[in-house]
Protein backbone atom coordinates (compact mmCIF):
# COMPACT_ATOMS: atom_id res chain seq x y z
CA UNK A 1 0.00 0.00 0.00
CA UNK A 2 3.04 2.08 0.60
CA UNK A 3 4.75 1.66 -2.57
CA UNK A 4 1.95 2.28 -4.62
CA UNK A 5 1.35 5.54 -2.69
CA UNK A 6 4.65 6.55 -4.02
CA UNK A 7 4.28 6.00 -7.39
CA UNK A 8 0.71 7.89 -7.32
CA UNK A 9 3.41 11.05 -5.72
CA UNK A 10 6.13 11.11 -8.67
CA UNK A 11 3.36 10.99 -11.14
CA UNK A 12 1.54 13.76 -9.77
CA UNK A 13 5.46 15.78 -9.33
CA UNK A 14 5.68 14.60 -12.89
CA UNK A 15 2.29 16.50 -14.03
CA UNK A 16 3.26 19.79 -12.16
CA UNK A 17 6.45 19.85 -14.05
CA UNK A 18 5.40 19.59 -16.99
CA UNK A 19 2.58 22.37 -16.76
CA UNK A 20 4.96 24.80 -15.46
CA UNK A 21 7.02 24.37 -18.26
CA UNK A 22 4.73 25.02 -20.43
CA UNK A 23 3.73 27.93 -19.16
CA UNK A 24 7.99 29.18 -19.48
CA UNK A 25 8.31 29.33 -15.43
CA UNK A 26 11.17 26.23 -15.52
CA UNK A 27 14.46 27.63 -17.96
CA UNK A 28 14.74 25.93 -20.68
CA UNK A 29 18.52 24.53 -22.09
CA UNK A 30 20.16 27.13 -24.38
CA UNK A 31 20.86 26.18 -27.63
CA UNK A 32 24.18 25.77 -29.06
CA UNK A 33 25.35 29.20 -31.10
CA UNK A 34 28.46 29.61 -33.58
CA UNK A 35 29.06 33.06 -31.88
CA UNK A 36 32.73 34.53 -33.22
CA UNK A 37 35.45 34.13 -30.63
CA UNK A 38 36.37 37.87 -28.45
CA UNK A 39 39.87 38.93 -30.13
CA UNK A 40 42.75 38.75 -27.73
CA UNK A 41 45.16 42.02 -27.86
CA UNK A 42 48.85 41.39 -27.98
CA UNK A 43 51.01 43.82 -27.75
CA UNK A 44 52.84 44.66 -31.04
CA UNK A 45 56.64 46.63 -31.35
CA UNK A 46 55.30 49.87 -33.35
CA UNK A 47 58.94 49.28 -35.35
CA UNK A 48 58.60 46.94 -38.08
CA UNK A 49 60.74 44.49 -38.74
CA UNK A 50 63.07 44.38 -41.93
CA UNK A 51 61.93 42.29 -44.45
CA UNK A 52 64.21 39.21 -45.57
CA UNK A 53 66.57 40.41 -47.61
CA UNK A 54 66.82 37.08 -49.96
CA UNK A 55 63.77 37.71 -52.45
CA UNK A 56 61.59 34.92 -52.45
CA UNK A 57 60.99 35.91 -56.46
CA UNK A 58 63.55 36.54 -58.80
CA UNK A 59 64.14 40.15 -59.12
CA UNK A 60 63.84 41.94 -62.46
CA UNK A 61 66.77 41.83 -65.10
CA UNK A 62 68.52 45.70 -65.04
CA UNK A 63 67.47 47.37 -68.52
CA UNK A 64 71.25 47.39 -70.26
CA UNK A 65 71.01 50.96 -72.55
CA UNK A 66 70.10 51.04 -75.98
CA UNK A 67 73.54 51.03 -78.15
CA UNK A 68 73.50 54.83 -80.22
CA UNK A 69 72.74 54.00 -83.62
CA UNK A 70 75.46 56.81 -85.34
CA UNK A 71 75.57 58.85 -88.08
CA UNK A 72 78.16 60.17 -90.74
CA UNK A 73 78.82 63.76 -90.54
CA UNK A 74 80.84 66.23 -92.61
CA UNK A 75 83.09 69.22 -91.70
CA UNK A 76 83.73 70.80 -94.38
CA UNK A 77 86.43 73.40 -94.07
CA UNK A 78 88.44 70.84 -92.53
CA UNK A 79 87.83 67.89 -95.09
CA UNK A 80 86.91 65.60 -92.29
CA UNK A 81 84.66 62.95 -91.77
CA UNK A 82 83.22 60.76 -88.65
CA UNK A 83 80.58 59.76 -86.93
CA UNK A 84 78.16 60.58 -84.07
CA UNK A 85 74.92 59.40 -82.08
CA UNK A 86 72.50 60.36 -84.67
CA UNK A 87 70.09 61.52 -81.89
CA UNK A 88 72.38 63.69 -79.81
CA UNK A 89 72.08 67.50 -80.45
CA UNK A 90 74.75 69.55 -81.99
CA UNK A 91 75.69 72.66 -80.59
CA UNK A 92 76.40 75.16 -83.67
CA UNK A 93 78.36 76.88 -85.00
CA UNK A 94 80.76 74.45 -83.21
CA UNK A 95 81.51 70.63 -84.30
CA UNK A 96 80.33 69.61 -80.32
CA UNK A 97 77.62 67.30 -79.36
CA UNK A 98 75.61 66.84 -75.85
CA UNK A 99 72.95 63.86 -75.27
CA UNK A 100 70.58 66.66 -74.28
CA UNK A 101 70.44 70.56 -73.91
CA UNK A 102 71.12 71.10 -70.89
CA UNK A 103 73.44 68.33 -70.02
CA UNK A 104 76.76 67.94 -68.40
CA UNK A 105 78.23 66.05 -71.00
CA UNK A 106 79.96 67.12 -74.83
CA UNK A 107 81.97 65.71 -76.96
CA UNK A 108 82.83 67.21 -80.28
CA UNK A 109 86.66 68.32 -82.78
CA UNK A 110 87.98 71.54 -82.85
CA UNK A 111 90.74 71.87 -85.55
CA UNK A 112 93.21 74.71 -87.08
CA UNK A 113 96.23 76.06 -88.98
CA UNK A 114 99.39 75.60 -86.76
CA UNK A 115 101.97 78.33 -87.46
CA UNK A 116 105.25 78.09 -86.34
CA UNK A 117 106.37 77.65 -83.79
CA UNK A 118 103.20 76.60 -82.26
CA UNK A 119 102.01 73.20 -80.88
CA UNK A 120 99.13 72.01 -80.54
CA UNK A 121 99.02 71.24 -76.52
CA UNK A 122 100.12 75.17 -76.03
CA UNK A 123 97.10 76.34 -78.50
CA UNK A 124 94.12 73.68 -78.11
CA UNK A 125 93.78 72.37 -74.68
CA UNK A 126 92.08 73.88 -72.03
CA UNK A 127 93.42 75.82 -69.65
CA UNK A 128 94.21 76.02 -66.40
CA UNK A 129 94.23 72.06 -66.80
CA UNK A 130 96.74 69.30 -66.01
CA UNK A 131 97.57 66.02 -68.03
CA UNK A 132 97.22 63.34 -66.31
CA UNK A 133 98.37 60.74 -69.12
CA UNK A 134 99.54 60.83 -72.52
CA UNK A 135 99.71 57.92 -74.70
CA UNK A 136 100.44 57.33 -78.26
CA UNK A 137 97.54 56.73 -80.70
CA UNK A 138 96.86 55.51 -84.10
CA UNK A 139 94.02 57.16 -86.82
CA UNK A 140 93.20 56.20 -90.37
CA UNK A 141 95.29 59.21 -91.28
CA UNK A 142 97.70 60.02 -89.16
CA UNK A 143 99.83 59.78 -85.55
CA UNK A 144 98.30 61.11 -82.26
CA UNK A 145 98.22 61.53 -78.52
CA UNK A 146 95.45 60.94 -76.53
CA UNK A 147 95.38 62.93 -73.10
CA UNK A 148 93.58 62.20 -69.73
CA UNK A 149 93.05 66.21 -68.38
CA UNK A 150 92.06 67.82 -65.13
CA UNK A 151 90.64 70.97 -66.46
CA UNK A 152 89.95 73.59 -62.91
CA UNK A 153 87.68 76.55 -62.64
CA UNK A 154 89.64 80.11 -63.03
CA UNK A 155 91.68 81.12 -59.60
CA UNK A 156 92.34 83.91 -58.72
CA UNK A 157 96.00 84.12 -59.33
CA UNK A 158 97.03 85.56 -55.90
CA UNK A 159 95.32 82.71 -54.04
CA UNK A 160 97.35 79.77 -52.75
CA UNK A 161 94.71 76.94 -52.62
CA UNK A 162 94.43 75.09 -56.20
CA UNK A 163 91.26 75.80 -58.01
CA UNK A 164 88.35 72.92 -57.35
CA UNK A 165 88.09 70.44 -60.74
CA UNK A 166 85.67 71.81 -63.56
CA UNK A 167 85.40 68.97 -65.69
CA UNK A 168 87.35 65.98 -66.39
CA UNK A 169 88.46 65.75 -70.17
CA UNK A 170 89.88 63.12 -73.16
CA UNK A 171 91.48 64.87 -75.86
CA UNK A 172 93.28 63.23 -79.11
CA UNK A 173 95.45 65.74 -80.69
CA UNK A 174 96.41 64.53 -84.32
CA UNK A 175 98.98 66.71 -86.51
CA UNK A 176 98.83 66.55 -90.65
CA UNK A 177 101.36 67.70 -92.40
CA UNK A 178 99.52 68.99 -95.86
CA UNK A 179 101.61 70.76 -98.59
CA UNK A 180 103.77 72.47 -96.25
CA UNK A 181 101.05 73.65 -93.74
CA UNK A 182 100.57 71.94 -90.19
CA UNK A 183 96.77 71.11 -89.25
CA UNK A 184 96.16 70.34 -85.63
CA UNK A 185 93.18 68.49 -84.67
CA UNK A 186 91.42 67.75 -81.19
CA UNK A 187 88.71 65.15 -80.81
CA UNK A 188 87.58 65.40 -77.04
CA UNK A 189 85.43 64.27 -74.52
CA UNK A 190 83.90 66.27 -71.04
CA UNK A 191 82.12 65.71 -68.79
CA UNK A 192 81.69 67.60 -64.93
CA UNK A 193 82.77 63.77 -63.26
CA UNK A 194 84.63 60.63 -63.79
CA UNK A 195 81.93 58.30 -63.91
CA UNK A 196 79.81 60.78 -66.80
CA UNK A 197 83.54 60.52 -68.52
CA UNK A 198 83.45 57.16 -68.53
CA UNK A 199 79.69 57.40 -69.79
CA UNK A 200 80.72 59.23 -73.26
CA UNK A 201 84.36 57.77 -73.92
CA UNK A 202 82.59 55.35 -76.38
CA UNK A 203 80.74 57.91 -78.11
CA UNK A 204 84.92 59.95 -78.15
CA UNK A 205 86.46 56.07 -79.72
CA UNK A 206 83.85 55.85 -82.49
CA UNK A 207 84.21 59.42 -84.00
CA UNK A 208 87.97 58.55 -83.15
CA UNK A 209 88.06 55.01 -85.23
CA UNK A 210 85.88 56.09 -87.99
CA UNK A 211 87.73 59.63 -88.51
CA UNK A 212 88.86 60.18 -92.35
CA UNK A 213 90.43 62.90 -93.88
CA UNK A 214 89.12 63.38 -97.30
CA UNK A 215 91.71 66.56 -98.27
CA UNK A 216 94.86 65.28 -100.36
CA UNK A 217 97.84 64.92 -99.25
CA UNK A 218 100.43 66.54 -101.29
CA UNK A 219 103.50 64.14 -102.31
CA UNK A 220 106.69 64.95 -99.33
CA UNK A 221 108.58 66.36 -102.43
CA UNK A 222 106.35 68.92 -102.78
CA UNK A 223 106.65 69.78 -99.41
CA UNK A 224 110.01 70.06 -99.31
CA UNK A 225 110.48 71.82 -102.63
CA UNK A 226 107.48 74.63 -100.76
CA UNK A 227 110.09 74.44 -98.08
CA UNK A 228 113.05 75.14 -99.98
CA UNK A 229 111.59 77.99 -102.04
CA UNK A 230 110.67 80.02 -98.20
CA UNK A 231 113.81 79.75 -97.63
CA UNK A 232 115.54 80.75 -100.52
CA UNK A 233 112.40 83.28 -101.54
CA UNK A 234 112.20 82.12 -105.01
CA UNK A 235 109.36 80.47 -106.42
CA UNK A 236 108.47 76.97 -105.76
CA UNK A 237 108.83 76.07 -109.81
CA UNK A 238 112.38 77.42 -109.93
CA UNK A 239 113.24 74.56 -107.04
CA UNK A 240 114.25 71.21 -108.91
CA UNK A 241 114.98 68.22 -106.51
CA UNK A 242 116.70 65.11 -107.13
CA UNK A 243 116.12 61.89 -105.65
CA UNK A 244 114.99 61.79 -101.82
CA UNK A 245 117.81 59.44 -100.03
CA UNK A 246 115.71 57.71 -97.00
CA UNK A 247 117.74 58.88 -93.80
CA UNK A 248 118.14 58.62 -90.36
CA UNK A 249 118.91 61.43 -88.54
CA UNK A 250 120.97 61.66 -85.18
CA UNK A 251 118.69 64.18 -83.58
CA UNK A 252 115.02 66.25 -83.88
CA UNK A 253 117.18 68.78 -85.67
CA UNK A 254 118.52 66.61 -88.39
CA UNK A 255 122.28 66.64 -87.52
CA UNK A 256 122.27 70.52 -87.89
CA UNK A 257 121.30 72.56 -84.68
CA UNK A 258 121.19 76.20 -85.13
CA UNK A 259 123.19 78.13 -82.51
CA UNK A 260 121.88 77.63 -78.99
CA UNK A 261 119.24 75.34 -80.21
CA UNK A 262 118.21 72.20 -78.04
CA UNK A 263 117.79 69.14 -80.03
CA UNK A 264 115.79 66.23 -78.67
CA UNK A 265 118.11 63.26 -79.12
CA UNK A 266 116.14 60.55 -80.84
CA UNK A 267 116.24 59.28 -83.76
CA UNK A 268 114.49 60.96 -87.03
CA UNK A 269 113.75 59.26 -90.09
CA UNK A 270 113.64 61.45 -93.04
CA UNK A 271 115.69 62.17 -96.57
CA UNK A 272 118.35 63.70 -98.08
CA UNK A 273 117.88 65.38 -101.49
CA UNK A 274 119.95 67.84 -103.81
CA UNK A 275 117.64 70.96 -105.10
CA UNK A 276 118.88 72.82 -107.71
CA UNK A 277 117.99 76.66 -107.67
CA UNK A 278 119.71 79.31 -110.36
CA UNK A 279 122.15 77.00 -111.48
CA UNK A 280 123.18 76.31 -107.37
CA UNK A 281 123.16 72.56 -106.31
CA UNK A 282 121.68 72.55 -102.03
CA UNK A 283 122.01 69.85 -99.72
CA UNK A 284 118.97 69.43 -97.88
CA UNK A 285 117.95 67.42 -95.13
CA UNK A 286 114.28 66.98 -94.01
CA UNK A 287 111.96 64.83 -91.47
CA UNK A 288 109.56 62.69 -92.92
CA UNK A 289 106.89 64.78 -93.59
CA UNK A 290 108.63 67.32 -94.86
CA UNK A 291 107.62 69.90 -92.07
CA UNK A 292 111.69 70.45 -90.72
CA UNK A 293 113.86 71.31 -93.49
CA UNK A 294 117.52 72.44 -93.63
CA UNK A 295 119.93 73.84 -95.46
CA UNK A 296 123.57 73.13 -95.68
CA UNK A 297 125.75 75.83 -96.02
CA UNK A 298 127.62 74.59 -98.90
CA UNK A 299 126.54 74.89 -101.99
CA UNK A 300 128.05 73.25 -105.19
CA UNK A 301 128.54 75.50 -108.01
CA UNK A 302 128.25 72.73 -110.72
CA UNK A 303 126.31 71.78 -112.63
CA UNK A 304 124.98 68.08 -113.54
CA UNK A 305 125.75 67.32 -116.82
CA UNK A 306 122.67 67.12 -118.85
CA UNK A 307 123.72 63.45 -120.37
CA UNK A 308 126.67 61.40 -119.07
CA UNK A 309 128.71 60.19 -121.68
CA UNK A 310 129.05 56.26 -122.75
CA UNK A 311 131.75 54.94 -120.78
CA UNK A 312 133.12 52.64 -123.47
CA UNK A 313 134.06 56.05 -124.79
CA UNK A 314 135.93 57.70 -122.31
CA UNK A 315 139.75 57.20 -121.49
CA UNK A 316 141.13 54.25 -119.73
CA UNK A 317 142.69 56.94 -117.40
CA UNK A 318 139.42 58.99 -116.63
CA UNK A 319 136.95 55.05 -115.80
CA UNK A 320 140.18 54.50 -113.64
CA UNK A 321 139.71 57.87 -112.19
CA UNK A 322 136.23 57.32 -111.57
CA UNK A 323 136.43 53.76 -109.90
CA UNK A 324 138.86 55.22 -107.46
CA UNK A 325 136.67 57.78 -106.53
CA UNK A 326 134.03 55.13 -105.84
CA UNK A 327 136.11 53.08 -103.83
CA UNK A 328 137.51 56.13 -101.59
CA UNK A 329 134.01 57.32 -101.12
CA UNK A 330 133.08 53.83 -100.05
CA UNK A 331 130.08 53.91 -102.86
CA UNK A 332 129.10 51.97 -105.96
CA UNK A 333 130.61 53.04 -109.02
CA UNK A 334 127.38 53.87 -110.52
CA UNK A 335 126.76 56.75 -107.66
CA UNK A 336 129.47 58.14 -109.57
CA UNK A 337 128.91 60.71 -113.31
CA UNK A 338 131.40 62.45 -115.40
CA UNK A 339 131.05 65.90 -115.41
CA UNK A 340 134.06 66.82 -117.64
CA UNK A 341 137.33 65.70 -118.44
CA UNK A 342 140.83 67.03 -120.54
CA UNK A 343 144.45 66.35 -121.24
CA UNK A 344 146.92 68.06 -119.34
CA UNK A 345 150.64 67.67 -118.99
CA UNK A 346 151.51 67.96 -115.53
CA UNK A 347 154.65 69.91 -114.54
CA UNK A 348 155.63 66.91 -111.98
CA UNK A 349 155.23 62.94 -111.23
CA UNK A 350 152.92 64.24 -108.77
CA UNK A 351 149.95 65.00 -111.55
CA UNK A 352 149.56 68.84 -110.10
CA UNK A 353 148.76 67.51 -106.51
CA UNK A 354 151.88 68.41 -104.64
CA UNK A 355 151.90 68.04 -100.33
CA UNK A 356 153.94 69.60 -97.51
CA UNK A 357 157.19 67.69 -97.34
CA UNK A 358 156.03 65.37 -100.51
CA UNK A 359 159.16 65.35 -102.91
CA UNK A 360 158.18 65.01 -106.57
CA UNK A 361 159.83 63.97 -109.95
CA UNK A 362 160.51 67.10 -111.90
CA UNK A 363 159.30 65.10 -115.33
CA UNK A 364 156.52 66.56 -117.48
CA UNK A 365 153.37 63.92 -117.00
CA UNK A 366 150.78 63.70 -119.80
CA UNK A 367 146.98 63.07 -117.88
CA UNK A 368 143.88 64.24 -117.37
CA UNK A 369 142.24 66.59 -115.12
CA UNK A 370 138.65 65.14 -114.39
CA UNK A 371 135.67 66.40 -112.67
CA UNK A 372 133.17 63.94 -110.96
CA UNK A 373 129.92 64.25 -109.12
CA UNK A 374 128.68 62.15 -106.21
CA UNK A 375 125.26 63.60 -105.27
CA UNK A 376 125.46 66.60 -106.41
CA UNK A 377 129.10 67.35 -105.17
CA UNK A 378 131.80 68.11 -107.46
CA UNK A 379 135.56 66.18 -106.83
CA UNK A 380 138.68 67.16 -109.37
CA UNK A 381 140.71 63.79 -109.80
CA UNK A 382 144.49 64.28 -111.58
CA UNK A 383 145.54 61.12 -113.39
CA UNK A 384 148.20 59.92 -115.41
CA UNK A 385 148.06 59.03 -119.35
CA UNK A 386 147.23 55.46 -118.37
CA UNK A 387 145.30 55.84 -115.43
CA UNK A 388 147.78 53.66 -113.54
CA UNK A 389 148.56 56.88 -111.09
CA UNK A 390 145.52 58.83 -109.97
CA UNK A 391 145.05 61.99 -107.50
CA UNK A 392 141.99 63.16 -105.49
CA UNK A 393 142.69 67.11 -104.87
CA UNK A 394 141.84 67.26 -101.67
Amino acid sequence: MKGFALRLLGRAVLIVALLLMGCGLVPQAEEEVDTPPTPTLVAVDPTPEPADPTPTTSAPTPTIPEVPTYVLVEVPDAGLTFEVPSDWVRLEPDWHWVPELGAGLRVGMNWMTLEPPQEPEAVMLPSPSEIVSSDPVELAFGTGRRMVLNVFEPNDEAADAQAPVASFEVHVLVIVAQGGVRYAFDFFASAPDVAGLEMIEPVLQQMVETAMLEMVEADVADVIRERVAQELGVPAEDVTLGELVPMDWPDACLGLPAEDEMCAMVITPGYSVKATVEGQTYEIRADAEGTNVRLVTEISMAPEPPEAPDASELPEAVRSAMSILARHLNLPATAVSIVSYEFVEWPTACLGIEMPGQVCATVITPGYRVVLSVAGQSFEVHTNQSGSSVGIVP
